[in-house]
């Protein structure tokens, strides 16, 4: 059986709690969050960390979308994964 992902588009200007309602609200249990370029929200490991125990207290598996460099090293304090693309492994 076939494990169905879901795809999240934050906007530029959507602000962490906006983000984390959309994972809680998800109906799968795996989820791609694709982020737009020079997303701030997510230039913070605060925020990082606040998104990790948001889809860690729901059993949610969350892979951040971006090809952002910075956003690795930000997602990685927080133990987020990243991918390059939606079709790319985290």
């Amino acid at each position: 059986m076939a494990v169905s992902k879901e795809t999240i588009y934050i906007e530029a200007d959507d602000e962490i709690t906006t983000v984390i309602e959309k994972i809680i609200t998800a109906k799968n249990k795996i989820i791609a969050v694709v982020l737009p370029k020079r997303a701030t929200v997510f230039q913070s490991v605060v925020n990082m960390k606040l998104l990790k125990k948001a889809a860690d207290e729901t059993k949610r598996k969350v892979v951040l979308i971006s090809s952002e460099p910075g956003i690795e090293a930000i997602a990685g304090v927080a133990g987020m994964y990243v991918a390059q693309s939606l079709t790319s492994k985290p």
